[in-house]
């Protein structure tokens, strides 16, 4: 079976190195899937999330915990 490390990224064109060589997709499921991850990879998307796409981001990132009772308000302007 032949392997791809190299995906053009659906968002800005540009090839991206995957992390680990995948196999080449079958179908659509799986070249979506290696979409993502170019997307994840490149980086692009992130200009074209909302703030409040980008504050989820975040805190997934960070393992931010919803349930916290006193959540501090996120902001995402510049500190001066």
């Amino acid at each position: 079976m032949d392997t791809c490390d190299l995906w053009r990224c659906p968002g800005c064109g540009a090839l991206v190195v995957l992390p680990v060589k995948y196999p080449q997709p079958v179908d659509v499921v799986e070249e979506r899937k290696l979409d993502r991850l170019a997307q994840a990879s490149c980086g692009c998307w992130v200009a074209s999330l909302s703030e409040q796409g980008v504050i989820r981001l975040l805190e997934a990132i960070v393992g931010f915990d919803e349930d916290m009772p006193e959540r501090p308000p996120v902001s995402l302007g510049r500190v001066s």
